[in-house]
């Protein structure tokens, strides 16, 4: 079940949209980092004689050769007498057809007998996303906090924040949009930034909030520091 290297290729046709309204930076990062993208239905499923997985989909699929494909609730299966889960991430070997994928299971075959071990019911497959949770996130959805899985302690945590007023201070919504970001060494709470003791980047020692503060309104507003612009 294991990929053969830990690479995720996320040139696709299958139309993550940045589009042009505030959230969908966050929206979009949520589907590439943390939940994976959905494949259509799955309609058929099987293991060949060579131990790989063919799956064929309601709709075309969009995947391109050599993405991750991750399968999830398909039941287990008898291969050559042993009982078998498929679950888990595949690299794509193969797309016969617009609707049709060969992943490459390295799943052990002793026999050929059948040559095609086939499922009678189905779980469903995504395009894998890069591994990371969503650690805090805030009542009006327009913050995140990211960290890898299973991280180690160089790890930082990625902070997000489409903010664009603090009750005080307001940055009007017709201006460009962008996204205050920064990484922090790390965090208790989604707010968690304005603790010298901590690591982060970029920072002003001077103004731990310059990062992260509204400071004004109308034309003369400064919003963050750093900053992802997307419309």
């Amino acid at each position: 079940m294991a990929t053969d290297l830990k690479v995720q290729f996320f040139s696709h046709l299958n139309g993550i949209n940045l589009g042009n309204n505030w959230g969908d930076l966050i929206r979009m990062l949520d589907i590439c980092l943390v939940n994976g993208l959905a494949l259509p239905s799955v309609t058929a499923a099987s293991i060949d004689a060579n131990g790989d997985i063919n799956l064929t989909f309601f709709a075309a699929h969009n995947a391109v050769l050599f993405q991750i494909v991750e399968l999830s609730s398909f039941p287990s299966v008898s291969v050559d007498g042993v009982t078998t889960s498929v679950n888990g991430k595949y690299r794509i070997k193969g797309a016969p057809t617009t609707n049709q994928l060969i992943l490459k299971g390295n799943i052990v075959r002793t026999v050929e007998n059948p040559p095609t071990v086939t499922f009678t019911s189905f779980g469903s497959a995504k395009l894998a996303p890069l591994g990371y949770d969503i650690i805090y996130r805030d009542a009006g959805d327009v913050k995140r906090v990211y960290r890898a899985k299973s991280p180690r302690s160089e790890h930082p945590f990625i902070r997000i924040d489409e903010s664009i007023s603090d009750s005080v201070n307001s940055y009007n919504s017709a201006y460009v949009k962008s996204a205050m970001v920064g990484l922090i060494e790390n965090m208790n709470h989604i707010d968690d930034y304005q603790d010298p003791s901590k690591l982060q980047l970029p920072l002003d020692t001077n103004d731990f909030k310059k990062n992260w503060k509204i400071t004004g309104t109308g034309a003369t507003v400064v919003r963050g520091w750093s900053k992802w612009h997307w419309a």
